[in-house]
């Protein structure tokens, strides 16, 4: 059997036993041994937070992510991370992007529900930010060329 595949599911194993702990070592094996597999570090983020780690689960999420960019699982991760560490506006984001990947899963909106409301006058949504800054750079400028 593959090193990796075998340290993955001896990984399975611990964490089906609420081994976190051991269940972390083994998926970071995996990863070590197959860096290029998503699930791989998926599991590894998951068991990241159930230590309470999610500052490295969030990263983790990210590498699967670059790896995947269509893992709905990874955002979905990443969200409940960055949610279960105070981040609730950055989970909102995350989450809505999972959520447009996989619009039939309904994790997405149950942990959306846990998230904060946006604050009043706040655009999260990705892009839209940058459309704000520039409306208002514009119009800057134009009232500056005026004078």
């Amino acid at each position: 059997m593959d090193p990796a595949v075998a340290a993955f599911e001896e990984g399975n194993e611990e964490f089906v036993k609420e081994n976190w702990q051991a269940a972390l070592q083994s998926f970071s094996k995996a990863c070590e041994l197959n860096p290029q597999q998503p699930d791989y570090l998926l599991h590894k983020a998951a068991a990241l937070s159930k230590l309470s780690r999610h500052g490295e689960a969030i990263v983790v999420c990210d590498e699967a992510i670059k790896l995947d960019p269509k893992s709905a699982k990874a955002f979905l991760r990443k969200g409940m991370a960055l949610l279960n560490s105070g981040n609730g506006d950055q989970a909102r984001v995350v989450l809505e992007q999972g959520a447009a990947i996989d619009p039939d899963n309904k994790s997405f909106a149950s942990w959306l529900k846990k998230c904060p409301p946006p604050a009043a006058g706040t655009n999260l949504e990705i892009g839209k930010h940058d459309q704000v800054h520039d409306t208002r750079c514009s119009a800057l400028l134009t009232n500056h060329m005026a004078v």
